[in-house]
């Protein structure tokens, strides 16, 4: 899906890649502002009112996921980082024709048939994969956004950030290396 996805014109291809290398879900890479990215600090930072638990959530940004950003024209209207209409609304999340399409694009590239994906189906494929990648529990949910439970939500107190940054960098590494080899 991640090599399939430079076929896509953009927002879409920028939007299928953030979404694979954030682990966030579809609203808040679609619905995402500029005034939320600091490109500088290479940080997403997705304000309470707009975060599902109702709490700010921050996302480290790789190299790769700066890289797509950068991508991105800035718009001189509006403030959506992702968007056909100068900035001014946002893509309404990613179409089922286009996961269709990428879909069909991802079967080509491998050569056989792929079974059929919902987008938060690459959320969960992440999170999947960071405990291979030597990601602990705590960062991998974390890195997701979630609320850790129990004694442990309820001490520790330490937000991890350098740890999730080494961990979505690992994650990047891996899923370009393993998906666009030497195109990078």
């Amino acid at each position: 899906v991640y090599a399939a996805a430079e076929q896509l014109d953009a927002p879409w291809r920028i939007a299928f890649r953030l979404l694979m290398l954030t682990g966030c879900r579809e609203n808040e890479i679609c619905g995402a502002r500029w005034r939320w990215i600091d490109l500088e600090s290479a940080s997403l930072t997705i304000p309470a009112q707009h975060y599902k638990t109702n709490r700010a959530h921050f996302v480290p940004l790789t190299a790769a996921a700066v890289s797509e950003l950068k991508a991105l024209p800035r718009p001189d209207e509006g403030d959506y980082a992702l968007s056909t209409t100068n900035g001014e609304k946002p893509i309404a999340g990613i179409h089922r024709k286009i996961v269709d399409q990428i879909h069909k694009l991802a079967e080509e590239a491998l050569g056989r048939d792929i079974e059929r994906f919902r987008l938060h189906d690459l959320r969960r494929t992440m999170r999947t994969h960071l405990p291979r990648l030597g990601v602990s529990e705590v960062v991998g949910e974390l890195l997701l956004g979630h609320t850790l439970k129990g004694v442990q939500g309820t001490y520790n107190v330490y937000d991890f950030a350098d740890e999730r940054r080494l961990s979505l960098e690992r994650w990047a590494e891996e899923l370009i290396a393993e998906n666009l080899g030497s195109r990078t």
